[in-house]
């Protein structure tokens, strides 16, 4: 393990509810195991501690451990990109997803290891699985990599407006302004 100058693990847990610090022991323990040479990045103001294969959170981070009131997040910086059978993923966002954890058992499940190996697949062979295009205006097939729907609901692409009329009166493209 390589660890990072922001923070310690200890100090993490100092913010951590009593009661959730052996879920985290066992969180990190379970990333040693499958990652020997992870590297530790602890945001103790954000409650946050964070694993990948490098020093950077985005780009090189794979997992964090984030304690909460009541529960503690093991979240994923791709986790929308991760297979996730069980469906135990929470969250919307583009990549992140994280699993609401409340015990040790909830940490030896079959699922969280699962996403923990594939995670950490995905940061050890970078390239291999490609994040979520953006969304292009316009573009309601989804049956290309161009973009997706973005509830436009006119039907109509970029290629159909050439030669619109501008001012919606139907008589020529005139706009006057």
């Amino acid at each position: 393990m390589v660890s990072s100058s922001r923070g310690t693990f200890a100090a993490f847990l100092g913010e951590v509810g009593p009661e959730f610090r052996p879920l985290c022991f066992e969180l990190r323990d379970m990333i040693e195991e499958l990652h020997p040479g992870f590297v530790e990045t602890v945001w103790t103001g954000q409650w946050i501690a964070s694993y990948g294969v490098g020093p950077k959170k985005m780009t090189e981070h794979y997992a964090f451990i984030h304690g909460q009131p009541g529960h503690v997040n093991l979240g994923f910086y791709h986790g929308s990109l991760l297979p996730d059978p069980e469906g135990v993923l929470e969250g919307g966002g583009k990549l992140l997803r994280h699993i609401k954890l409340r015990g040790e058992s909830d940490a030896k499940k079959p699922a969280v290891r699962a996403l923990l190996i594939a995670a950490i697949e995905d940061r050890m062979n970078p390239g291999e699985v490609e994040p979520p295009k953006k969304a292009k205006r316009g573009d309601d097939d989804d049956d290309d990599d161009e973009g997706v729907d973005l509830d436009d609901d006119s039907g109509m692409g970029p290629d159909d407006v050439a030669g619109m009329d501008p001012d919606g009166d139907e008589d020529g493209p005139e706009l006057v302004q």
